[in-house]
């Protein structure tokens, strides 16, 4: 995947690669997620590093813990 920036929203990451926004959800909440989230309120966004998301993904992907689910 091709990304333009380092630091992306769930939204951003969804709208630009087509990544479904469950996946992404579940994903901010994985165990050892590269995942920021400068703010400490219930609004405040997570910032997904997507240096790092790949390699994450790759990894999480046997175990099943992040997995796309069709409905």
């Amino acid at each position: 995947m091709k990304f333009s920036k380092q630091l992306m929203t769930i939204t951003e990451l969804h709208e630009q690669n087509g990544i479904p926004i469950r996946v992404l959800r579940k994903l901010v909440h994985a165990k050892g997620a590269p995942v920021i989230r400068p703010g400490s309120g219930r609004n405040a966004m997570y910032y997904i590093d997507t240096t790092q998301l790949e390699k994450f993904l790759e990894k999480k992907r046997p175990t099943g813990e992040v997995e796309r689910r069709n409905r």
